[in-house]
């Protein structure tokens, strides 16, 4: 935990601790090291603004449980100053990086290793649970791995466990979310297990198990996908599985998980907590794994719950999720803990529900359309367009392939087929066309390069054509266009709705813009370059298979131009990247 220099504004001293370096920032407030009057080292979490009356009682007693967890799992709480402006608490430095930047610098973990891993980290979430704490927020950025063993950080979302479990909160990452911080339902020491679940798949795999792309996306695959899981070795792997159930009352508790990998089966072993202990420290060996492993014992919420709560939390998760992300989705969007840099394989992505719902609000279409891009990225595709009181029409087919996990980009491998500069009535032939992270490369011209985006000024017939199949064909376009709706109508599988400019999103903005001689920034009235409507069919997995759409403006003799744009998609498959010409 290196840390960065501490910045203008931020202060020398706290109370009677210095203040050295930042070390990070949460949703709280800035976490910096500091030195104690005594000059040991100390982290000092500083928040965001004083507790009200009520939120300063709830807090104590939440440090007063905490306080109970034992030392060897947590950076113990070592000073509390709530009426200090600003209010600070300070905990045990603890020297060591996080699982998330272990991962990233030195790869995944495998064997022994992983066992280790799983074994310290859910002995550490037994310990927190066990002192009647929810965590909320388990992922790897608050796992660091100590010389002696891991520690869990970051409790500042915890909750004290009783009767009074907050519910309907969706503090927390999302790709390490448990599907009732979605639908409203009681977040409670369940979903400290699926977060385990998933930051045990992130320690395998180097990515978390839903993805970890825009908030609606990993929203919508937590709720409806299962995850990509052949990794993991057995029993870890069944483990896993069972503590990534939807359904709170089917997960084992973290006492039960930590049972079950140290291969023991009485369920009331005290001593686990201990050996699990031991294991962490690298004092005693982890179960191999090929020993018969032990069944876990039948949750004890399963009795109360019954097999019936999934249903209902997936019923009204529609809903809850649509409303969700309409009001709070833009502010909570996160590109998710970076992966390793690998490019993703097939191995790793979610395998998404043969026949998911489909969706009635726009948030959550683009939520179906991007999750079902991540497991099949690439589609044949045709298409025209032309715009009338011109002579200008392109057409084309090809090869698309939509990065979803990285640049979010769309790379195109096409024929295009678009008017002669100096004859207008004539085609020319069709031309290939490579687009690639934005950059198109002109292969009959010896690969000549062009900008994807309009550059406001006269381009070339082959950029210009490509311009317009990249702005009007793109599956970023058909997501921004359904985000923007304010009312999406559907028929069957096929969805109808209108924008304006301003709602259309910013690939068709910078092309009418460009078109309409306006410049990237526009005017301030917008109005004048028309509206826009579409209609979008979508297969069973909620992949488009056809969009058209159609866009009327305001001509300067009163006239009004009307330009259609059709787009066709076929044979949507994983199949491989397209790169830039050699």
């Amino acid at each position: 935990m290196t840390g960065e220099a501490l910045r203008p504004g931020d202060p020398p001293y706290l109370g009677g601790y210095r203040i050295e370096r930042r070390l990070g920032e949460g949703d709280q407030g800035l976490v910096y090291l500091g030195v104690s009057p005594s000059g040991e080292k100390v982290a000092i979490k500083v928040l965001r603004s004083r507790p009200l009356a009520g939120d300063a009682s709830a807090i104590s007693r939440e440090i007063a449980a905490a306080r109970q967890v034992a030392e060897f799992c947590t950076a113990s709480i070592l000073d509390v100053a709530l009426d200090h402006d600003p209010p600070y608490i300070v905990s045990e430095y603890v020297d060591g990086p996080t699982l998330q930047q272990v991962i990233k610098t030195e790869g995944v973990r495998t064997g022994a290793a992983l066992h280790r891993l799983a074994v310290a980290t859910i002995t550490a979430l037994a310990a927190i649970h066990r002192a009647g704490v929810v965590h909320r927020d388990f992922k790897p950025g608050n796992v660091l791995l100590a010389p002696d063993g891991p520690r869990v950080i970051d409790f500042g979302i915890a909750r004290i466990l009783d009767a009074t479990t907050t519910t309907g909160a969706t503090t927390g990452s999302p790709p390490y979310m448990a599907p009732e911080h979605f639908t409203g339902a009681r977040v409670g020491p369940e979903a400290d297990v699926f977060a385990w679940g998933s930051t045990m798949v992130f320690a395998a795999t180097g990515r978390p198990p839903f993805g970890g792309e825009s908030f609606a996306a990993v929203a919508y695959r937590i709720l409806h996908a299962e995850p990509e899981l052949s990794a993991l070795p057995e029993p870890l792997r069944e483990v896993v599985r069972q503590c990534l159930a939807k359904d709170p009352a089917r997960r084992p508790t973290a006492h039960e998980v930590l049972l079950r990998l140290l291969n023991r089966g009485d369920p009331a072993a005290d001593d686990a907590l201990e050996q699990g202990r031991a294991v962490a420290r690298g004092v005693a060996p982890p179960s191999s794994g090929d020993d018969p492993p032990t069944e876990p014992a039948t949750p004890r919420r399963k009795v109360l719950a019954g097999a019936g709560t999934v249903a209902a939390a997936l019923a009204a998760s529609g809903a809850m999720l649509g409303y969700r992300l309409l009001v709070g989705g833009a502010a909570e969007r996160t590109a998710g803990e970076p992966s390793p840099g690998a490019a993703a394989t097939s191995a790793r992505r979610p395998t998404a529900s043969a026949a998911p719902p489909l969706p009635e609000r726009p948030q959550e279409l683009v939520a179906a359309i991007d999750a079902a891009l991540v497991t099949v990225p690439s589609a044949d595709f045709s298409f025209t367009g032309f715009i009338t009181q011109s002579s200008w029409s392109v057409s084309a087919k090809g090869r698309l392939f939509h990065d979803s996990e990285e640049s979010r980009e769309t790379a195109y491998d096409m024929l295009v087929t678009y008017p002669d500069e100096d004859e207008n009535e004539r085609h020319i032939s069709p031309e290939r066309l490579i687009i690639v992270a934005g950059i198109g490369y002109a292969v009959q011209r010896r690969n000549a390069k062009f900008e994807t985006w309009p550059s406001f000024k006269r381009s070339p017939g082959y950029a210009a054509a490509a311009q317009m199949v990249y702005a009007m064909s793109s599956p970023e376009t058909v997501m921004e266009l359904v985000t923007g709706t304010p009312r999406l109508q559907r028929r069957g599988r096929t969805y109808t709705g209108g924008v304006t400019l301003e709602q259309a999103g910013r690939n068709i903005q910078l092309y009418v813009r460009d078109w309409s001689g306006q410049g990237e920034q526009g005017e301030e009235d917008v109005g004048n370059v028309g509206h826009f409507t579409y209609s979008l069919t979508v297969d069973e997995r909620i992949l488009p298979t056809r969009l058209r759409l159609g866009w009327r403006m305001p001509y300067g003799d009163g006239s009004i131009l009307e330009s259609q744009f059709t787009t066709t998609y076929t044979r949507w498959r994983n199949d491989q990247k397209i790169n830039p010409p050699h």
